[in-house]
């Protein structure tokens, strides 16, 4: 005889799905700026030399960081996801179009880094594999460059949701951004590639580096757009919001119909989970998460 779940198992099931499935995307944030600077290492002493416009061979050396590449980008999949998952219940259309772009510029990337590895893997096997691209010069409306620009665009869009909802640090919005532009550079409009292709992969590979670990972290926490302290109880979480309203100890008692012993408690918790020393730092610290912003 078999037994239906409980609403409460089935819910209880959900949520535990829903926060492995929220710390591989935490994991994945923290791998992505490491895979790409190890890339970016294969990058700076690779010998091989592109200046033809009309063929671009494809160098023994290459194979390495075309792997490297293809797991960077694989990476940066769950992790632009995650990202999305911390912005989409301040920021839905922005967050959602942001990493609609930066998917299908991603995802193109796996699929020609792949490629790109499978080639030079021949190459190392005597055969003569090239990219022929007709005689015709590379230029910003390329198909790579197109991919790469759409990829651009949607992160930029996440950097700015990030920097306009509160949840993340506005520096680590404005790095993301950045870090993207830098990429662009780097692989987008062929005249630019071969001005600035070591200092851009490098700016890009540091702004990552800086920011998406901060996404991790919130991540592998449990924070969202919508519950930014999840170390809190829900009593903790009301007080705070009141606190960075600017009401005073009394008068939250009167609101939340407690005593004022018990408001002193709760934000004694505050204080020590959030890791702050005074009221005040409370304050800054729950508005920059979006709290007592519009009450």
């Amino acid at each position: 005889m078999t037994t239906v779940p409980s609403v409460q198992t089935q819910t209880t099931n959900s949520e535990t799905y829903e926060r492995l499935l929220q710390k591989g995307m935490a994991v994945a944030c923290f791998l992505f700026p490491l895979l790409y600077l190890v890339s970016a290492v294969y990058a700076l002493t690779n010998n091989a030399a592109f200046n033809d416009e009309a063929v671009m061979w494809i160098g023994d050396q290459d194979v390495e960081w075309y792997r490297w590449l293809t797991w960077t980008w694989f990476a940066m999949i769950p992790a632009m996801v995650g990202l999305t998952r911390l912005l989409k219940d301040k920021k839905p259309r922005l967050a959602f179009w942001g990493v609609v772009f930066a998917l299908i510029g991603g995802l193109h990337q796996v699929g020609g880094h792949r490629m790109e590895q499978r080639l030079a893997e021949l190459r190392q096997l005597g055969f003569e594999v090239y990219w022929n691209t007709g005689g015709v010069p590379y230029s910003p409306l390329d198909f790579i460059g197109l991919t790469v620009l759409l990829w651009m665009i949607g992160m930029i869009m996440l950097g700015i949701a990030s920097w306009r909802t509160g949840v993340l640090p506005k520096w680590v919005g404005g790095l993301i951004a950045l870090g993207a532009f830098a990429f662009f550079i780097y692989q987008g409009p062929g005249g630019i590639i071969q001005a600035l292709p070591p200092i851009a992969y490098q700016v890009a590979g540091l702004c990552f580096l800086l920011a998406f670990p901060v996404v991790g972290m919130k991540l592998w926490r449990g924070e969202t757009a919508s519950n930014p302290f999840p170390d809190l109880t829900d009593r903790e979480q009301e007080v705070l919001a009141l606190i960075a309203q600017g009401v005073n100890n009394k008068d939250i008692a009167t609101r939340l119909h407690i005593s004022g012993k018990t408001v002193s408690n709760y934000i004694s918790n505050i204080f020590n989970k959030l890791q702050v020393a005074d009221r005040a730092q409370v304050i800054v610290k729950a508005r920059e998460a979006g709290l007592g912003q519009n009450e």
